[in-house]
């Protein structure tokens, strides 16, 4: 069995975070399994059940989490691992077709959008293999640090259909937790 325990995203309870769990202890006895939360405060709470796999869920309101890690192992019992905090994240990179392509081929004037009044006349054919080499460098870093912290990462192009795009992505996303499981 599999314990979770899910905390709203957004809500009036996201603004002040106050109360904190400092501990978790889980116990063998002769009625169940015991799940103890050592919580600093009163807290709402809701308790429910979800199929396929079966689990206990835990619904908590914002609070601070002094745990380690997202995952504790607690061996062969009835609760085999438990998990707080999880929250599905991911992030979708959009770049300009042209930023991902850089298809320029005549002298062209690039405007600076993080600088006003930057302008720069260039033969863009004379950039296009540095331009994109450093684009491809600074797409890797950022899909790495997606998945280092277990974020799903895709990249999309304002050439491609959002609807389209987004349904391929979804699909491997399935796909991928369906091969975990």
């Amino acid at each position: 069995m599999l314990v979770l325990l899910l905390l709203p995203l957004f809500g009036p309870e996201a603004a002040a975070v106050e109360i904190a769990v400092t501990g978790i202890r889980l116990g063998e006895q002769d009625y169940g399994t015991r799940v103890v939360l050592d919580i600093t405060g009163d807290v709402d709470h809701s308790i429910f059940t979800l199929p396929d796999p079966y689990r206990v869920v835990i619904d908590l309101p914002e609070i601070e989490w002094r745990l380690p890690g997202k995952t504790l192992s607690v061996g062969n019992g009835l609760v085999q691992q438990f998990r707080y905090g999880q929250h599905d994240v991911l992030v979708l990179h959009i770049l300009d077709h042209d930023e991902l392509e850089f298809p320029f081929a005549d002298r062209t004037l690039f405007e600076g959008m993080e600088q006003i009044n930057l302008e720069i006349l260039t033969d863009p054919q004379s950039l296009r293999n540095s331009y994109l080499t450093a684009l491809r460098a600074f797409i890797s870093r950022i899909r790495s640090a997606c998945l280092d912290q277990r974020i799903d990462y895709a990249l999309l192009s304002t050439a491609d259909s959002l609807d389209v795009a987004l349904t391929k992505f979804l699909a491997a996303r399935m796909r991928r937790q369906r091969a975990k499981a």
